[in-house]
This record gives C-alpha cells, sequence and structure tokens, in this order.
C-alpha cells in the first residue's frame, strides 16, 4: 500500500474499514457466546446432531438454539 499514489488520509480511511469490521464481528462473538451460556443444559443435551442445515431437515423447530430462545425442549 506504501507504492500506491494516496494521500494519507485515504490509506487510514482504507485501513480503519477493515478494523471497525474486525471490532463488530469480535462482538457478534462476545454476544454469541453469553447467549450459549443461557442455552438450558436439557436442550444441549437433547441427542441432537450438530447444528449442520442437513441434520436439521429445513426444520427449525430442530435447532437447540431456537428451542432454548422459545422455551421449548425438543420431542
Amino acid at each position: 500500500m506504501n507504492e500506491l499514489e494516496m494521500d494519507q488520509e485515504t490509506k487510514e480511511r482504507i485501513i480503519a474499514e477493515p478494523n471497525l469490521a474486525f471490532k463488530f464481528n469480535m462482538e457478534v462473538f462476545t454476544e454469541l457466546e453469553e447467549v450459549g451460556k443461557s442455552i438450558k443444559e436439557e436442550v444441549l443435551g437433547a441427542g441432537f446432531p450438530g447444528h449442520g442445515h442437513g441434520d436439521m431437515d429445513g426444520d427449525i423447530n430442530k435447532c437447540p438454539y431456537y428451542a432454548a430462545k422459545m422455551g421449548k425442549l425438543p420431542a
């Protein structure tokens, strides 16, 4: 980037944008970690396979996160 013909302000803006995106991503993962702590043990240990889309066959009710958010335990 040092070789590109840009003024210093432009270079700083180019660097600032991905740094801000990284900060937002870290905040999302921190929030997800906190939400994950609130998922009930019964839901986590309900025998669900991994959270892949193929495992749920398109049925959101099979999602442990969704079940915990809705206060439901899987059948």
